[in-house]
């Protein structure tokens, strides 16, 4: 790499930070200097300038509306009021199943332990008649002994 290269680099990083500060009075100097010999770092000092023009030219400075602040500020309340109710939502679904179980046992324990009995007539299965043999082939004494 000659000499006239390194002075190239240098000057292309000069014009990168000549964006980002103010360069000092050698810098400018060397800035100048080489840009009146190298027409190719002058042209791409051009190029990238008005490049860098027209990035700025195309952004917009947006203006937020006037009660953007408020309007932020009332969502974020909201936002932290469904958050809460989402954060103990499983405590009071757990909280209601145990107060169903709860009361679900009180109302078992407060019953009767026994069940009523049915005094009516018809409630009871009896036999009224022999049934004849559905196994005719068994000794009738072993049905008998059944009954």
């Amino acid at each position: 790499m000659n000499l006239f290269e390194t002075k190239c680099k240098r000057f292309s990083r000069f014009t990168s930070e000549a964006r980002d500060r103010d360069l000092t009075e050698a810098e400018n100097s060397f800035m100048s200097d080489h840009r009146a010999i190298c027409p190719e770092c002058s042209r791409s000092e051009i190029l990238t300038s008005l490049a860098m023009q027209l990035l700025q030219s195309s952004t917009f400075e947006y203006e937020p509306q006037h009660d953007f602040d408020t309007r932020l500020a009332r969502k974020m309340h909201s936002d932290q009021i469904k958050n809460g109710i989402r954060y103990w939502k499983p405590a009071f679904v757990g909280l209601a199943v145990g107060a169903l179980l709860v009361l679900a046992t009180l109302q078992m324990l407060g019953q009767p332990k026994t069940l009523p009995a049915f005094r009516s007539p018809g409630a009871e299965a009896r036999r009224t008649r022999n049934i004849e043999p559905v196994f005719p082939d068994l000794n009738e004494s072993i049905i008998h002994n059944i009954d």
